[in-house]
């Protein structure tokens, strides 16, 4: 019972840092793109951006891509930016300012699932095997 429980809360752990996603996009005017690996495609304000999307603004437009570390790129019309492993602040760009993520509910409630799964286990695991 006990190995089964240590099986379960692994899986579960891996779960959560699976659905972290390298970035989402922020703030954004005008036409953004982003290419997920199949051609360029409109997207919308708090999409996540896996590594190696790109991401381009059209004349006019502006789009913020924000990181987990707080770090935010601003990408003007013209410009065509690559989401990396790192945020360009922890890379040591110049070019970003840090300011609020937006939230991502799905990653919220995946976290909390998992939190209340992992105290369900601990909890299994520190009771008595006696009945």
């Amino acid at each position: 019972m006990r190995r089964t429980c240590l099986r379960i809360l692994s899986s579960s752990l891996l779960v959560v840092t699976s659905v972290a996603q390298a970035a989402t996009l922020g703030d954004a005017t005008g036409t953004v793109q982003a290419n997920f690996g199949q051609g360029f495609v409109p997207v919308t304000i708090a999409q996540n951006l896996p590594i190696g999307t790109v991401v381009t603004v059209q004349p006019g437009g502006q789009a913020k891509v924000a990181f987990d570390d707080l770090c935010v790129q601003v990408i003007q019309p013209g410009q065509v930016f690559t989401v990396q492993g790192a945020s360009p602040c922890a890379q040591g760009a110049p070019t970003v300012t840090v300011g609020p993520l937006p939230i991502d509910y799905a990653i919220v409630a995946v976290g909390t699932a998992a939190a209340v799964g992992t105290g369900v286990l601990i909890y299994q695991l520190s009771r008595s095997a006696s009945p």
